[in-house]
């Protein structure tokens, strides 16, 4: 049996106390470095720019599903009329920024991996990264609404730049991350649509908040989820002016973008591209109008509707989605998609922070335990109306797909993983309390928590090299 003598009992409690001396200067130089929202706006700026931005044109091959948004892009371009189960907003944005650099790209084979040309996919790219770059500023910024400090507003944040699912999305030229970027803005703008005592500023927010609204809504239905956590807000709050108002205004930029999608066909007068759906009956009632008239307009936007509904559940369209693992395994980070793999071993593989995933969602278990304790204990619910917003927005967005019968992939659980990383700030300290108690010394728990956040930055950079595809 190994014992230490009084000398080296000594040695080892002077190594401690130096050790912990060491831990406690580090901790007051980092709480000075972050104790600001200026300071911490520079901090994300940097950090997830510097994650995201450099060297996206670094493979020059379609990427997943970038070889169908080059297709949409060049038939947008092209005056071409086409069918798609998704509104069409970011392929608008991507097509008017094509548009603007000349290229003599013009026609692709919907095959994975294929070269680009001189089609402007770096720029596409950035797109993608400029609002990869600027979504965990807009989660930064949800947290100081929610009455965060800027440290645990900080956290949310960096729990954004350090996830590899969310910098793979940044560096595509594909819808999600545009769509987060909306769906958190309008959470955004409803939250300081609340705060403000201003009453013009108030209906300005709220109008901000049923644009983006309208804006996710028009890249995908997806946005759903989010945009009825907002109205719940709103309702929670008794804000029933704003409960009606948001949806309207999302509602009529919904209808605008579709309309105006409409408006890039009108010259050419080309028959409808039915290539990728062809085997679809439905299709055939499809209508494009040939003008900008209401009558032409609303006709097409219902059948078009119609279409859409019924090819989303087409078995056609449900045999051509790859296999994916289920639902549960995405909270743990068992869900991964190639996205690219190169002649030289290299390859892109989309997979989440494991440890973050994985220490998140053990968070929001202590979460669910502590509103149940609280329940039975206290009859009453121990948390406040914008914690209720966070699980509820976690919930709404996660739950609904284990009753969806189809193949889904990580990114659908890119919306409710923003809402745990927001709630993990409000959950954390009680679980560090409740460690400390447990272990009988404060330190300690710290420095797990401190530990464990160290080892969620080391592990986004074990998983990065499958990230970037180096």
């Amino acid at each position: 049996m190994f014992t230490l003598n009084e000398k080296q009992s000594n040695i080892l409690l002077d190594k401690l106390c130096l050790l912990k001396g060491y831990f406690v200067r580090a901790q007051r130089l980092l709480f000075t470095i972050t104790d600001s929202d200026k300071k911490w706006f520079f901090i994300i700026i940097f950090l997830a720019g510097i994650l995201r931005l450099p060297f996206v044109g670094h493979i020059p091959l379609t990427e997943f599903d970038e070889v169908y948004m080059v297709s949409f892009v060049l038939h947008i371009i092209h005056g071409q009329p086409f069918f798609d189960i998704h509104p069409p907003l970011v392929r608008m944005i991507f097509a008017t920024i094509a548009g603007w650099t000349p290229f003599h790209f013009w026609s692709m084979d919907i095959i994975p991996q294929q070269a680009f040309g001189d089609f402007p996919y770096t720029m596409l790219r950035y797109v993608s990264a400029v609002a990869g770059t600027l979504l965990p500023l807009v989660i930064y910024a949800i947290g100081r609404l929610l009455n965060y400090t800027p440290r645990m507003a900080g956290l949310a944040a960096l729990f954004i730049v350090f996830d590899n699912a969310l910098v793979i999305y940044s560096r595509v030229f594909l819808p999600d991350t545009l769509l987060l970027f909306f769906e958190f803005l309008s959470l955004m703008f409803a939250l300081a649509s609340l705060r403000t005592k201003n009453k013009k500023l108030s209906v300005f927010f709220t109008i901000s908040a049923g644009i983006f609204a309208g804006c996710a809504l028009s890249t995908k239905w997806l946005a759903l989820g989010v945009v009825g956590v907002v109205c719940f807000f709103y309702l929670l709050h008794r804000r029933y002016i704003s409960f009606f108002v948001m949806p309207i205004i999302a509602l009529l930029v919904y209808v605008g973008v579709f309309y105006f999608f409409f408006s890039f066909f009108y010259a050419h007068n080309a028959p409808i591209d039915k290539t990728l759906f062809t085997p679809i009956p439905a299709l055939s009632e499809l209508t494009f109008p040939k003008d900008g008239s209401l009558s032409e307009f609303t006709s097409s936007f219902f059948v078009m509707h119609h279409v859409m509904l019924v090819a989303n559940n087409d078995p056609y369209v449900l045999k051509t989605i790859l296999h994916a693992p289920q639902p549960y395994s995405w909270a743990i980070a068992r869900s991964g998609i190639n996205f690219w793999t190169g002649s030289n071993s290299k390859t892109v593989l989309l997979q989440g922070n494991s440890l973050l995933y994985v220490v998140s969602l053990f968070l929001f278990l202590f979460e669910i335990g502590w509103i149940t304790h609280g329940l039975f204990t206290t009859h009453k619910l121990p948390i406040d109306r914008n914690e209720l917003l966070l699980v509820i927005g976690y919930v709404a967005n996660y739950l609904p797909f284990f009753f969806i019968n189809r193949a889904m992939y990580l990114y659908h659980y890119f919306a409710a993983l923003l809402f745990l990383f927001l709630l993990v700030p409000k959950v954390a300290p009680r679980a560090i309390d409740c460690l400390a108690k447990l272990s009988q010394d404060r330190l300690f728990a710290y420095t797990f928590a401190w530990a464990t956040l160290l080892l969620i930055i080391i592990n986004f950079f074990l998983i990065a090299p499958t990230t970037y595809g180096f």
